[in-house]
């Protein structure tokens, strides 16, 4: 029992590796629009390219499901992210700083949907839930701390490459902590727990066939979109829109610690179900980014950064939870699925706000955010009302 522990913490410690890469995207936009002098669409293209990479590794995972197993997965990703990291590192030329982000998304995704795989095989039951939380958790922990990193690492007079230098070093601690815990605590984890999964055609049959899987896609494709606006773009906004270039760090940083906050700790203070949860935090998450955005004001934006977090931090653990509860035969295949519709819309929202910013202005562009939290918000309604029916 001890070991599952310990494994379940071996996995959260690599998924804290995806949130650093994650959140660096909106750490070094600036550096990367100054360095490479970026104009228009051109500006979200590492961020689309990081989430293009990561609906590749989705694709891969469904071909190559039970041929390899899940903790080896996660050994290979953290170590291609070494090697990337430190590509981007010498300052490639742009075409080839993006083909290198698109490869660390296929990293990032490798290790985002199998986690979530194997945090649902080691933990059943309405553990589930709890572990799922505290996993994304994790996720919003390092979203958290990477901006304050970096700007550290930028206001102590290092460039950006070499910041993501370091934040490769930081990776090479994390994989060779995960490589020597993982090996002795696999060893009492039975085959199943640790996990190979085939998927076959008439697993996506029948998970397609239910209606209510398909509205939780749709609400994860929603979410993704609302939060990728925030990740990629808040930093930049502050920063340059409302003109205050020291509170810029701390709106993404906020952000995510309301979201960690939210994900740790929501389960305990509201004691509905973590799908109703959703429903209300998202549309208080759109009512909150309206509220910053009409202000102008820095200080207000990164208080409802908070705000924002807060309420709707547990949506993408809910909505794997509750698909991988209906679907729990295969837990690889809701996972992923959940997961693509994240990485979509990560693909496409980063271009979206770069192209608005250039036509309109950032300020008009940042109300995306609302609008897609709303939307995920409404589509939970229907959900929540669907399996009501089927319930009843």
């Amino acid at each position: 029992m001890k070991a599952k522990y310990v494994y379940t913490y071996c996995v959260c410690a690599a998924f804290f590796v995806c949130a650093m890469l994650y959140a660096m995207q909106g750490a070094l936009i600036t550096s990367y629009i100054n360095h490479y002098d970026l104009h228009s669409a051109a500006q979200g293209a590492t961020g689309s390219a990081l989430s293009v990479g990561q609906a590749i590794a989705l694709i891969i995972l469904f071909w190559q499901a039970g041929k390899i197993a899940k903790p080896i997965i996660l050994a290979i990703a953290l170590a291609g992210i070494v090697v990337i990291l430190f590509s981007i590192s010498i300052m490639p030329p742009f075409v080839l700083l993006v083909l290198l982000t698109c490869m660390l998304g296929i990293m990032f995704g490798s290790i985002g949907s199998t986690s979530s795989s194997i945090i649902a095989d080691l933990h059943d039951g309405d553990d589930s839930p709890k572990y799922m939380s505290r996993l994304h958790g994790v996720f919003g922990l390092a979203g958290l701390i990477t901006p304050l990193f970096f700007r550290g690492l930028f206001t102590a007079g290092f460039y950006w490459n070499v910041s993501v230098r370091v934040t490769a070093l930081v990776v090479v601690m994390i994989f060779v902590t995960y490589v020597i815990l993982s090996r002795r605590s696999l060893k009492s984890i039975t085959l199943a727990e640790s996990g190979r999964q085939k998927i076959t055609r008439s697993d996506f049959a029948a998970f397609f066939r239910r209606g209510s899987n398909i509205l939780l896609i749709f609400c994860a494709l929603f979410y993704g979109a609302h939060q990728s606006v925030i990740v990629v773009w808040i930093i930049r906004y502050v920063e340059v829109a409302l003109e205050t270039p020291l509170l810029a760090a701390l709106s993404l940083s906020l952000f995510w610690a309301g979201v960690t906050i939210s994900r740790l700790f929501m389960h305990r203070i509201l004691p509905v179900s973590p799908i109703k949860v959703v429903l209300f935090g998202n549309l208080v998450s759109a009512i909150a980014m309206c509220v910053g955005i009409l202000s102008g004001s820095g200080i207000v934006v990164i208080c409802m950064a908070f705000v924002t977090g807060f309420s709707s931090g547990t949506t993408i653990p809910a909505l794997l939870s509750a698909c991988c509860a209906e679907n729990d035969c295969n837990t690889l295949l809701p996972t992923n699925f959940i997961n693509l519709a994240l990485y979509s819309s990560l693909i496409v929202c980063p271009i979206i706000v770069g192209a608005l910013e250039a036509y309109t202005s950032l300020n008009e562009a940042m109300y995306l955010a609302a609008l897609f939290s709303l939307l995920c918000g409404i589509l939970v309604y229907f959900y929540c009302r669907k399996t009501r029916k089927m319930s009843a």
